[in-house]
């Protein structure tokens, strides 16, 4: 139980079917009800069942199937992106809007270990995954004061409860969709150890996605979106000398794109592509201090075509989405995790991001800049300290921070001396104490110590997404032997 309301019960099981050991199960059922810092949004159930079976010293099939319900009924308002000709007043929207979702997938593959030569080790994956989705909704809507909804006047912020707390004219429907986002998937891989020093990852998958069903503004989609691809993967890793490992991998990437209940595409009618793109990384792990200081260092180049964002230019009360063009986003990455005592463990992160536009359509170019949403520099720590021995032994603490430079956002309004508003750079420490006794483990986590008030981005100075303040969770978990 924690901050927000959140109530949290997991279970994991595992044992064997068979005495011989060679039939394996695992249950994984997690349920979750949850609000938010943000008013009226709650969420999730999921489940997951798993099995292995190990036929032959070299070949085994392993299948797991996960099922996971989401669900909101709330009330939100936002803002139309725009004001009061004075600028003190935010003109407003209100929706209504209840979602039901579930989504199942199936994996199973087989591994098969065999050798060819005396040096050339393999491990074959075979396998198959399914996915299914299905999302409906409905969303009521109201905007202005003409129609009842109060501006926002920053001196007297208002929260509505329900309904009733407004006189307003709101739309039987406004928006009402049904979406059914399917695949089926066949990959084949294989890791080739040549000798003791380098190792070769090969691999190859077949997608079939189809995108159905759609509904909105009164207008039946029924035409389905069906897409085929096949997304080929490669990586290789060489131990240079004993503390020394150099990597590279190459990989691509084939995603459907799913809309908000409260979408206006920018041409009614038309689906959204499908989200690609490929990227290459690479780098070092290398490790001291007979291991106990591992640090990796990489490089990433990422090209992808297609991601959607709102419009921020949009000022009705729904959300319109755009997608765009060819993106770059290239930078490194820097970890280093270490146990610098027996008692005592630290880690540390550094990310450097840097994105570019290729292409866009003329309505895009008003919009993007470079900087848009997309911090530059992010860098973490964590610190945790167990005692080892004594009437305090396994009370463990934690102390950590995570910090985020600015970022900004294209806004149009004619409130601004400048185009853009900027998100200010943050920083944000949380803590944890730990205790185990026997089996039984307890956890306490709290999250922005200093209720640190920040944005973690946002589309225009009428919508922008806070970070959560100050939050608490405790932690109760028993395994059983």
């Amino acid at each position: 139980m924690g901050s927000f309301d959140t109530h949290r019960l997991i279970t994991d099981i595992t044992d064997p079917v068979l005495q011989s050991e060679k039939l394996l199960y695992r249950l994984n059922v997690a349920w979750e009800n949850s609000k938010s810092y943000r008013d009226f949004q709650q969420y999730n159930n999921l489940l997951t069942i798993s099995a292995n079976r190990r036929f032959t010293g070299f070949l085994s099939l392993n299948a797991s199937y996960s099922r996971t319900d989401f669900n909101q009924n709330f009330i939100e308002t936002r803002s139309l992106n725009r004001f009061t000709d004075d600028g003190t007043e935010l003109i407003r929207a209100v929706n209504d809007r209840v979602t039901d979702a579930g989504s199942d997938f199936i994996t199973t593959y087989f591994v098969g270990k065999f050798n060819t030569g005396a040096k050339i080790k393999h491990e074959a994956v075979l396998g198959y995954d399914y996915f299914n989705s299905k999302q409906n909704g409905v969303t009521r809507s109201a905007s202005g004061e003409a129609n009842g909804v109060p501006n926002l006047v920053f001196k007297n912020r208002v929260v509505y409860q329900s309904l009733a707390d407004l006189q307003k004219n709101i739309s039987p429907v406004t928006m009402g969709y049904n979406m059914n986002n399917s695949y089926n998937a066949f990959y084949i891989q294989n890791l080739i150890r040549v000798g003791e020093k380098l190792s070769v990852l090969l691999g190859l998958r077949y997608e079939d996605l189809k995108q159905e069903n759609l509904q909105g503004d009164g207008i039946d989609f029924t035409e389905a979106v069906d897409n085929t691809i096949f997304l080929p993967r490669f990586g290789a890793t060489y131990k240079l000398n004993k503390n020394v490992n150099l990597f590279v991998s190459y990989s691509e990437a084939f995603n459907q794109q799913s809309v908000p209940s409260t979408v206006n595409s920018t041409n009614p009618g038309e689906n959204f592509d499908p989200l690609a793109s490929n990227q290459i990384e690479f780098g070092t792990k290398t490790s001291f201090f007979n291991e106990r200081l591992l640090a990796q260092a990489s490089f990433y180049h990422i090209k992808q075509s297609g991601r959607l964002m709102e419009n921020p230019n949009y000022s009705g009360g729904l959300i319109q989405m755009i997608q765009l063009g060819e993106e770059i986003s290239e930078g490194i990455e820097l970890d280093i995790t270490g146990r610098i005592a027996p008692s005592l463990s630290l880690t540390a992160n550094y990310a450097y991001n840097q994105v570019e536009i290729l292409k866009e359509n003329s309505e895009q170019v008003t919009i993007l800049n470079l900087e848009n949403n997309n911090p530059q520099h992010t860098a973490g720590f964590w610190g945790k300290y167990t005692i080892a021995e004594g009437i305090f032994q396994e009370l463990g603490f934690g102390l950590g921070g995570m910090y985020t430079s600015q970022s900004q956002a294209y806004d149009p309004s004619n409130n601004l001396l400048d185009n853009n508003i900027v998100f200010p750079a943050y920083f944000t420490i949380k803590g944890a104490v730990y205790y185990q006794y026997r089996s039984l483990k307890f956890a306490f986590n709290l999250n922005n110590i200093l209720d640190e008030k920040y944005f973690i981005g946002g589309l225009n100075s009428g919508r922008v997404y806070p970070g959560a303040p100050r939050s608490a969770m405790a932690t109760v978990s028993y395994t059983f032997y």
